[in-house]
């Protein structure tokens, strides 16, 4: 069954969380496999499901945000753990403000996608910790002549608790890191063969002039590359699954 039912909603997830000054790039690489973060160089950020669920401590991100709404309510358990309308709310009104709108179902079973990648992080430690992530951070600032203080301003300039940002941080990079090492093992190259099939195939299949292959070749092998990590991500996703104990009420 196919769980990763939108690119874009995938995207968006990744993205929603604000980063100070070049760790703002979709292509941040926080630190190195030797060092603090564990990442390997020349890893690209994956669209990957990233629905915000926020922890109750540093150890499980997912404490409810202080402003949350009275009426919050539980909508799924995952493994025990309890996901919250208000994440579904909050999803949601950053999707519409791109014009993306999608299913309130959709939108569970990506916060459940993503609950269960960062289960599966913490077990194989690839989860951040609190202290280690803020070093990075500020680390960033001092390159930008900024400091933790200006970033906490600009956070409350954009309605977002510090706590908060931390927690969503924490559980991004987890995931992150989690499906970095999980990527490096298999082969999500693109071959020219593959390439030169697919042009084919497109080809052969528009009634209206395309572009010589070697124009487009790259893009190809891009889509093509992208394609294999999103496959490989839905399989990681159901394998999960088919181990968890999950309830959507």
């Amino acid at each position: 069954m196919r769980f990763l039912k939108n690119a874009a909603i995938l995207a968006v997830i990744m993205s929603m969380v604000i980063l100070p000054g070049c760790m703002q790039t979709e292509d941040y690489q926080p630190q190195t496999e030797d060092d603090e973060t564990g990442i390997p160089n020349g890893y690209e950020k994956p669209v990957v499901s990233q629905p915000r669920t926020i922890g109750d401590n540093v150890e499980d991100p997912v404490i409810p945000a202080e402003d949350e709404p009275v009426d919050d309510e539980v909508i799924a358990v995952v493994n025990g753990h309890e996901i919250m309308s208000s994440y579904v709310g909050e999803l949601e009104s950053e999707l519409l403000k791109r014009d993306i709108k999608a299913e309130r179902e959709v939108l569970v079973e990506e916060l459940i996608n993503q609950r269960l990648l960062f289960e599966k992080a913490q077990k194989l430690g690839y989860s951040f910790e609190r202290q280690q992530l803020e070093k990075d951070i500020e680390k960033q600032l001092i390159l930008q002549g900024s400091s933790l203080d200006e970033y906490k301003r600009h956070l409350v300039g954009e309605g977002i608790p510090y706590e908060k940002q931390l927690e969503r941080l924490i559980l991004d990079l987890s995931i992150q890191r989690y499906l970095a090492h999980e990527f490096e093992k298999m082969d999500l190259n693109a071959g020219e063969d593959e390439a030169r099939q697919a042009y084919d195939l497109y080809a052969g299949m528009s009634e209206e002039a395309i572009p010589p292959y070697e124009d487009v070749k790259e893009q190809i092998m891009r889509d093509i590359q992208q394609q294999k990590r999103e496959d490989a991500l839905e399989s990681l996703i159901n394998d999960l699954r088919g181990e968890a104990d999950i309830r959507v009420l």
